[in-house]
């Protein structure tokens, strides 16, 4: 099978035209063709537009079939569809697949029944605040560390 470079400079030879003529007859941009003359990618629709004028390129087309209709068209990045309407009915053919395949959660309670979190009973002081700042139950330290008193400033709570 010939490369679409060969073919491009086979019909320039034959018909004497130059890069900017070719260009010209097909009504595309001189970087375009430029990218057909060197072999590099060109997208399908461009290949079909240079088709158009020189019915040498149709073997170089290749269709792809519609996922929803079945009808040829020509594939643009991604493309899958020939159409809007398609796209729209494949769209939803994907989410209803999708909402099928979902996760199902076999999973049940809380949080903490999952996990095993259990909550902490906090323990609170047997004493109330007059006992406890007095030093009957923690001691001389904590008391001075909570009312922020140095040993030498003392007081007496009542």
């Amino acid at each position: 099978m010939q490369k679409i470079s060969d073919v491009a400079h086979e019909i320039m030879d034959r018909d004497g035209l130059s890069q900017v003529n070719f260009t010209n007859k097909c009504g595309l941009d001189t970087v375009v063709i430029s990218r057909v003359c060197n072999d590099k990618y060109v997208a399908m629709r461009t290949i079909a537009k240079i088709s158009e004028a020189f019915p040498e390129f149709k073997q170089f087309i290749k269709y792809k079939k519609c996922r929803i209709c079945g009808n040829d068209f020509l594939p643009g990045r991604r493309t899958v569809t020939c159409s809007k309407e398609c796209q729209s009915k494949n769209n939803k053919e994907i989410k209803q697949r999708n909402n099928n395949k979902k996760r199902k959660s076999t999973i049940t309670g809380t949080n903490a029944e999952r996990y095993n979190w259990s909550i902490k009973n906090i323990k609170k002081p047997e004493t109330n605040i007059v006992q406890f700042m007095s030093g009957k139950s923690y001691g001389d330290r904590q008391r001075e560390y909570l009312l922020g008193i140095q040993k030498t400033q003392r007081m007496e709570i009542r």
